[in-house]
């Protein structure tokens, strides 16, 4: 580059004359040039670039969509495959419980039918013809408990007022049951067992007239006691029969 106001000769990319310090008009011009080019590109960019935080958000949430449908659709899947799983095994499990009942009904094994309901945790109405069942036999297993309790008391030499008392216990329960099994076969609904809720009612009556002497029309009276009610449990309405039930087993 020669300078135009000194003629000095100099490199073209000084911005001025290292000899008088004029200006290299030319230079000057374009890097001016290179500096708007790159504001303007800078400017394309910066402009641009909304757009392209907008793509990459737009691919981001449609990554973040196809994921979540993908767990939806999984969970979804589970929670079908689980409520048919579920509803599978409460009928394997229902069905091997009617089982198991239906061989204690047929065995007479009473005690083992209730104790087989007492640990199903679940209510159907396949289990409704044994609940009738277990708590007819229920009763009648307490009257068992009642004279051993009378019996203790008798050989303790006890006065007569604990012996009247268990003795209506005794009453009392017997009763219950003979009440419960009673109801149950005169149920209009057949239930398929009527056989145990009969056999229930006939060791009831042995047990109250075989057992604790009471006459036929004695147990009427008592059946008076209950109206519309399957049980009772007022043991003192017992009491004038236990009175009389302790003078004849004297």
């Amino acid at each position: 580059m020669i300078c135009p106001y000194c003629g000095f000769e100099y490199a073209d990319d000084l911005l001025r004359c290292p000899h008088c310090g004029a200006e290299n008009v030319r230079e000057a011009r374009e890097q001016q040039q290179e500096t708007l080019h790159s504001l303007e590109e800078e400017r394309e960019d910066i402009r641009h670039e909304p757009e392209r935080i907008l793509r990459k958000t737009n691919r981001a949430a449609a990554r973040i969509g196809v994921r979540i449908f993908i767990g939806v659709i999984i969970a979804a899947v589970l929670i079908v495959a689980g409520s048919f799983i579920w509803r599978l095994w409460t009928r394997r499990t229902l069905a091997r419980n009617v089982e198991r009942l239906d061989a204690c009904l047929a065995e007479g094994d009473y005690e083992g039918l209730s104790a087989l309901l007492d640990r199903i945790d679940s209510y159907d109405s396949a289990y409704d013809p044994y609940y009738p069942v277990s708590y007819a036999y229920q009763d009648l297993s307490y009257v068992q408990d009642d004279l051993k309790w009378f019996r203790t008391d008798l050989e303790s030499g006890l006065e007569d007022s604990y012996l009247l008392q268990s003795l209506s216990f005794a009453l009392n329960d017997a009763m219950n049951a003979l009440i419960r099994a009673e109801n149950g076969i005169q149920d209009d609904l057949y239930l398929g067992n009527e056989d145990a809720l009969q056999d229930i009612y006939d060791q009831a009556c042995e047990l109250l007239t075989g057992t604790l002497k009471v006459t036929e029309e004695e147990i009427g009276q008592m059946s008076e006691f209950y109206g519309d009610q399957d049980s009772l449990y007022d043991e003192s309405l017992f009491i004038p029969y236990a009175a009389l039930v302790l003078e004849r087993l004297e």
